[in-house]
């Protein structure tokens, strides 16, 4: 009884250090939700996010928006995303479905990244490379060019899992970074040549770096 007691104490406190205004994501059917009033506080704040939809065509919302009544739309967007990976705070699936309806994103990075990799993609089936960016779009040309020149580092953290695995298949299929590994291991080896022709052998030892500050003993 003791423990049990216990349990329901903490239970109680738990429920009043809920937020108010933000739903959770919660399994329906399996308890009745801890905070009944979150239903109403979605009714509330999903017509404004429906507003700013049809207005911007998404729901990329700054988090520092206002409505013009002065409602921080901005801030419950973002506290949305939090919730919606949290394991804790949770908000319902029927709600899920009723937001991404209405282009909600939930990982702004990657749509971003996405978007980039897409106009990029978009040139190099035209044009079949990439360093005619500037060239043909300009200062946005510019900019993702210096975006495709980041991209060649993602190779080197060597990831393990599907979605890392699937981006790179993506970069090698617009040629950027097959391209930066051959010029990588072209400069390399050329090191090489100069390391044998002063030592007259490739027993490069690890921590060796050249005068350039090329790892080449990390290389070889």
């Amino acid at each position: 009884n003791g423990i049990c007691i216990i349990l329901a104490s903490q239970t109680i406190c738990h429920i009043q250090r809920l937020p108010t205004g933000i739903p959770h994501r919660w399994q329906a059917g399996t308890s009745e939700h801890p905070r009944k009033n979150l239903q109403g506080a979605f009714a509330k704040w999903y017509p404004l996010a429906c507003d700013y939809y049809n207005e911007h065509g998404n729901l990329l919302v700054p988090k520092a928006y206002k409505t013009a009544d002065g409602a921080n739309l901005g801030i419950w967007i973002v506290d949305l995303r939090a919730r919606y990976y949290s394991k804790t705070l949770l908000i319902s699936q029927e709600e899920v479905d009723k937001l991404e309806k209405i282009g909600m994103v939930w990982d702004v990075p990657e749509y971003q990244w996405q978007q980039k990799y897409n106009k990029v993609k978009e040139f190099y089936d035209e044009y079949h490379d990439l360093s005619l960016l500037p060239l043909y779009k300009g200062e946005e040309g510019k900019y993702l060019l210096s975006w495709v020149k980041l991209q060649r580092g993602i190779y080197y953290q060597r990831k393990e899992g599907v979605a890392y695995q699937e981006k790179i298949a993506k970069l090698e299929a617009i040629g950027i970074i097959c391209q930066h590994k051959d010029e990588k291991w072209d400069s390399m080896y050329k090191l090489a040549c100069l390391y044998k022709d002063t030592y007259h052998n490739l027993l490069v030892p690890a921590c060796y770096e050249t005068a350039g500050g090329k790892k080449l003993g990390d290389w070889i």
